[in-house]
């Protein structure tokens, strides 16, 4: 027979296995792990089995299989060898043999940090360009070691903790909201975080007023963005029709 539920949540025991879960520093967790982390499988053997085996699969083709012969009644653990997959959903399939044959299946999802990645590391500091000098940016591509990537990434913005004596740093909250914003709503026909619109948000935030003229027979497609308390406006023009809007000014000019 088998099962398939989450880490978190206990299914009525079984006869061969039961409270099988997840573990990351003492503590349940449901699955959603990175390739750092220290994942156990534990659970409990109900009664003497002929054979324990567990397969971790992904899309239907089994990567890494281990078994036990015998295996006694008792609390058991599984080491799970996170840092030899890469991100995705997989599935841990744990298969008991006694009197019956039981096979339970927990799913979990494993993300791979962006400095582990050249090109994810590469767009992470990419994006500081609105708020890094050229040297800073310069300097952190040329890190290879991802513990020294995660160690140059955490004191740059530690350096611009605007308070630094709590946990949350504010400016790099916002500042990275407005990278998420302008990637989901500059992407369409755009560049995202990176096109004139993005880079206008992301150093100055939303504008206190959008004027919009996106279908006028006469002219091309423009947007005029407004920021009274800077005295600012930045014109966007759609030049080829295709969403993609430039700035006119690249300054901004006063209202």
């Amino acid at each position: 027979m088998g099962r398939i539920f989450s880490a978190q949540r206990r299914v009525n025991p079984s006869l061969l296995l039961e409270r099988i879960r997840f573990e990351k520093d003492g503590k349940v967790v449901a699955g959603e792990f990175n390739i750092t982390d220290t994942v156990l499988l534990i659970f409990a053997i109900r009664t003497r089995l002929d054979s324990l085996s567990y397969a971790i699969v992904r899309d239907g083709r089994t990567l890494r299989r281990e078994s036990s012969h015998p295996v006694n009644p008792g609390i058991d653990t599984i080491l799970l060898p996170l840092s030899e997959l890469k991100e995705g959903d997989y599935e841990l399939r744990l298969t008991a043999f006694g009197y019956d044959r039981e096979e339970d299946i927990l799913k979990f999802h494993l993300t791979v940090p962006f400095y582990f990645s050249d090109a994810k590391y590469n767009e992470a500091v990419d994006q500081l360009m609105y708020i890094a000098t050229p040297e800073e940016l310069s300097r952190m591509k040329k890190i290879r070691d991802p513990k020294k990537r995660r160690q140059a990434y955490e004191e740059f913005w530690k350096s611009r903790d605007p308070t630094p004596g709590t946990e949350e740093n504010e400016l790099k909250e916002e500042y990275l909201a407005r990278i998420r914003y302008a990637e989901e709503n500059f992407k369409m026909g755009d560049l995202g975080w990176r096109s004139d619109r993005g880079k206008i948000y992301i150093k100055y935030g939303p504008p206190d007023e959008i004027e919009s003229h996106p279908f006028e027979a006469a002219t091309r497609a423009y947007e005029i963005w407004y920021y009274y308390n800077r005295n600012l406006k930045f014109i966007f023009i759609d030049r080829y029709g295709f969403g993609r809007y430039e700035l006119l000014y690249p300054e901004g000019s006063g209202i």
